[in-house]
């Protein structure tokens, strides 16, 4: 009789968990794709500072949230899934930051798969395997090509 309770009460646990996870959210995906350096391999990946600028650079690509992009075609921006923006300044470096931010953050991609900086019109997203993400003057070299970008 006591095993008969115990069965029972252990099926009926089970059983509300097996619901209980059913009727949680899925987690969805966050939108966006990796951008991968077609030479080095390499995906561009950021740091988590929302609140100030932070370097974008290339690392082994792994899939991550911090590895999704995406081409907003609307403004000409690469985005973070959270509305962030790939931008630089007067400098060859090129950072994550606010796309509101008085940086440069307008992208266009060519079909041969090179980034090019339109504010200024001049300069391509380039893979130097260094430690922050840099552009300068498109030079038809391999490490300027790019993957294809989700559009959105």
């Amino acid at each position: 009789m006591v095993r008969t309770i115990i069965s029972t009460l252990a099926a009926s646990a089970l059983l509300a968990l097996s619901l209980f996870a059913a009727a949680q959210p899925a987690q969805a995906a966050a939108p966006g794709g990796e951008l991968r350096n077609k030479d080095t391999g390499l995906c561009v990946d950021r740091r988590e500072h929302p609140e100030r600028p932070v370097a974008a650079f290339t690392t082994r690509c792994d899939g991550s949230a911090t590895q999704r992009w995406v081409y907003s075609a609307a403004d000409q921006t690469i985005r973070t899934p959270d509305g962030r923006c790939l931008a630089t300044g007067s400098s060859s470096g090129i950072f994550v930051t606010a796309c509101d931010s008085g940086l440069l953050v307008r992208w266009g991609q060519t079909s041969d798969g090179r980034i090019h900086q339109l504010d200024w019109g001049i300069g391509c997203i380039e893979d130097f395997r260094t430690e922050t993400l840099t552009w300068g003057g498109c030079s038809n070299s391999r490490n300027e090509v790019w993957s294809s970008l989700v559009t959105v």
